[in-house]
């Protein structure tokens, strides 16, 4: 079969050639490549639309060359001009391109979530502080009630319930402190301002009251216990009025810090300790008379034993003495009775020896020997047994050494020459 010699292009032009004398593109079926010099047709040179012919004015027709008989052979048709393909883009880049097109709108997704959050942060601001608020008065609510419980203290620091009252003290110091850091750096919003700075400034003056008011308990009778109630007192005033305009949803601030009886209950607990202390000093005082009363009860048995040893055992004549008293560092006066040990009646006394020691709280601290040359009337004494009544001796020590404070002596006679009758 004759092959056709007309042919249409897809782009509509009917063409007697190899190629479309509109558009460039090949006779479909032929194997020949395009013409040497041209890029091979692209979908970029498909999908262009038609290249029109220019219309041309009357006087260029007419200047047109004459048409060539048709027995000559027509001169191959030129393609037409074809834009430059655009460059292909590489992989890589392509890959890099989209991989930047993720970022980007990686980023601007967090900056809207960013900015809505920070929106719904800002408008529940009020929500969040007032929240904060109703928790803090909680704390507030509780130094309160600590504070009441002063008035039922003893008085006395060292009882181990005012010593876990002043660790509860100091718990609720650090935590108005902590309280009042936390609400420096709360965001308010502008409704709360100004109520936010007068509440921290009621918890620091709280925090100043709860500290005076543990010095007062922890030292009732310190030297500064007059100016911390004083202060306390100040401080509680101005704590009230400074209260009194903290306004916030949900709250009672004005009553939570109402501290309107701790002057008065601290001075109380002061008082309590005053007699407190006072009847321990009666207490004390009266444990060391009762001591005292049982030492001398002590000493007295000892002399009174020691005496009526010697009435037991001796066979001589003695002087035994009932009571010593210093009078100065050279004199003591004694006071005692003569007992006859012998078997006849004893009229007088001629001299002896007495040998005098003292003690303090049991030791020895003083001891000499006292000459007696004279006669002593003793009355009649019949044997084995005592003067009737009573010898009032004194004795000297020319060294001036005789101690005040003695509590216990010790009085022995020896050498005693003596006179007796007849029976």
């Amino acid at each position: 079969m004759a092959e056709e010699t007309t042919w249409h292009c897809s782009c509509g032009t009917e063409n007697e050639g190899k190629f479309c004398t509109n558009c460039g593109k090949p006779r479909p079926g032929s194997e020949e490549a395009a013409p040497v010099g041209h890029d091979s047709v692209t979908d970029d040179t498909l999908s262009m639309p038609p290249v029109q012919p220019p219309e041309l004015a009357m006087d260029q027709t007419q200047m047109m060359p004459p048409v060539q008989p048709l027995n000559e052979q027509p001169l191959p048709p030129q393609p037409p001009m074809q834009q430059p393909p655009r460059p292909m883009m590489q992989p890589s880049q392509q890959q890099n391109n989209n991989n930047m097109i993720k970022i980007l709108v990686g980023v601007l997704i967090a900056l809207l979530v960013a900015g809505i959050g920070f929106f719904a942060y800002v408008n529940t601001a009020e929500d969040r502080y007032v929240a904060k608020c109703q928790e803090g008065q909680q704390v507030v609510a509780d130094v309160q009630s600590l504070m009441q419980e002063v008035k039922g203290l003893s008085g006395d620091p060292d009882a181990d319930e005012t010593k876990d009252f002043l660790d509860r003290m100091d718990k609720g110091s650090k935590n108005l402190d902590k309280l009042a850091n936390d609400l420096r750096s709360t965001r308010t919003g502008s409704k709360y301002q100004a109520a936010n700075q007068r509440l921290v400034d009621s918890l620091d003056r709280e925090k100043a009251i709860l500290d005076n008011a543990h010095k007062v308990v922890k030292e009732p009778l310190g030297k500064d216990t007059a100016g911390a109630i004083k202060q306390v007192r100040q401080d509680v005033q101005e704590l009230t009025n400074g209260a009194a305009d903290i306004a916030i949803e949900g709250t009672d601030f004005p009553t939570a810090f109402q501290l309107s009886d701790l002057g008065d209950n601290l001075q109380g607990y002061v008082q309590k300790k005053v007699a407190l202390d006072q009847k321990k000093a009666e207490e004390e005082a009266r444990k060391r008379a009762e001591a005292q009363r049982a030492k001398q009860q002590a000493i007295l048995q000892r002399e009174n034993s020691h005496n009526q040893d010697i009435m037991n055992t001796s066979t001589d004549v003695e002087w035994l003495a009932t009571s010593v008293t210093r009078v100065s560092g050279g004199r003591m006066n004694l006071t005692g009775f003569f007992y006859n040990g012998t078997g006849d009646p004893v009229i007088r006394v001629d001299s002896m020896v007495l040998h005098i020691t003292l003690y303090k709280d049991g030791n020895q601290i003083y001891e000499s020997d006292f000459n007696f040359n004279g006669t002593l009337y003793a009355g009649r004494m019949s044997p084995h047994s005592r003067q009737s009544g009573s010898s009032d001796l004194f004795v000297t020590d020319s060294s001036g050494n005789i101690p005040q404070d003695f509590d216990e002596y010790r009085v022995t006679s020896g050498g005693v020459h003596w006179t007796y009758t007849y029976r």
